[in-house]
């Protein structure tokens, strides 16, 4: 049955004047109904499927030379990845998403695309998938660190709302204020730190975050251009100052 099939999807490949819609479907048909065969490599059909698919291959290639159509691109690069020609796929997958991002009708062959293109870019050796990983633990550690100085904020809010309400109470000693609010004076000044401190590291966690994903998206796309500049560094410290502690966030990027 296949080995027919395949002699009936090569008969419009080999005419000599193909349009080009016609021949994206019959390549679609190809690799749909050949490539599980090629890459299982099966003895009783591995040759028929590798046949079918390179002269697919090489009638695509031949009609987007003469006329290079989008959707004949995207099935040049689709069929040369079942053929393992990886970098011939990577080329033309990439090529594709590059000219054709924006179209909306190509929305579904472009996600298709950028989806193959991360596969073979991991698999080449051309993506590394920890790009961003530092700036985005750094923004995880900052942001655990903004919710703790938050809490403490509030604790001292509390407190600071407690000796409040003890000194307006009317019920204190003379000898009982300088303590309550010296209490009170106190309970502001880490509370104003701990609140400062906690925006600091907020702020620090959003640019990290940011920083990470823009490098993850960016990310890898090549190694090669990674290990050329500077390593992503990104870190914060405690520093002490005379309302409480606060943070100061650095980086490099």
């Amino acid at each position: 049955m296949r080995p027919l099939l395949a002699l009936l999807l090569l008969l419009p490949l080999a005419a000599h004047a193909v349009d080009p819609q016609e021949l994206a479907v019959r390549a679609a048909e190809v690799h749909g109904t050949q490539c599980q065969d090629v890459a299982a490599a099966k003895a009783d059909g591995a040759a028929v499927a590798l046949s079918s698919v390179a002269d697919a291959w090489g009638a695509v290639s031949t009609a987007y030379d003469a006329s290079p159509v989008p959707y004949l691109l995207y099935w040049r690069g689709m069929l040369a990845q079942c053929l393992g020609q990886e970098e011939r796929a990577l080329q033309d997958l990439s090529q594709f998403v590059e000219a054709n991002a924006d179209d909306a009708s190509y929305a579904d062959s472009v996600r298709e695309a950028k989806r193959r293109v991360a596969a073979l870019e991991r698999r080449l050796g051309l993506r590394d998938d920890a790009a961003g990983r530092p700036a985005l633990v750094a923004g995880a550690g900052l942001g655990g660190g903004a919710a703790v100085f938050g809490g403490l904020t509030a604790w001292q809010s509390v407190q600071a709302s407690t000796r409040e309400a003890a000194w307006y109470s009317g019920q204190l000693r003379t000898d009982q204020f300088d303590a309550v609010e010296a209490d009170l004076r106190s309970a502001e000044r880490a509370r104003a730190g701990f609140a400062a401190t906690a925006g600091t590291l907020a702020v620090g966690a959003a640019v990290a975050i940011a920083v990470g994903a823009k490098q993850k998206a960016a990310g890898g796309s090549s190694v090669r251009a990674s290990r050329a500049g500077a390593q992503p560094t990104f870190g914060f410290a405690l520093v002490p100052t005379a309302s409480g502690v606060s943070a100061a966030v650095g980086g490099r990027w």
